[in-house]
């Protein structure tokens, strides 16, 4: 899940210089993917819930629209935290 936190951490970073480079998105759907994507893994043996909560924060994070003229604040410690 490392891979998935930098992934998001890029997009926030992306968001954050105000180019409209970054990935165009709904916010239920991607949501509703995720949900079933934590279930899925729920079941499987290497499952780290650890893992699954950062990504679902970043995600939250990313999800929320910022003020306008603030930046998205990048995440801290991603990538080998588990």
């Amino acid at each position: 899940m490392p891979w998935l936190a930098e992934s998001l951490d890029q997009q926030l970073r992306d968001a954050a210089r105000g180019d409209h480079t970054g990935a165009t998105y709904c916010g239920a759907t991607i949501e509703r993917v995720f949900e079933l994507a934590h279930a899925w893994a729920a079941g499987q043996p290497d499952y780290a819930s650890t893992a699954w909560e950062r990504v679902r924060a970043q995600l939250q994070r990313m999800l929320q629209e910022p003020a306008p003229g603030a930046p998205a604040a990048p995440a801290a410690h991603m990538a080998g935290a588990d």
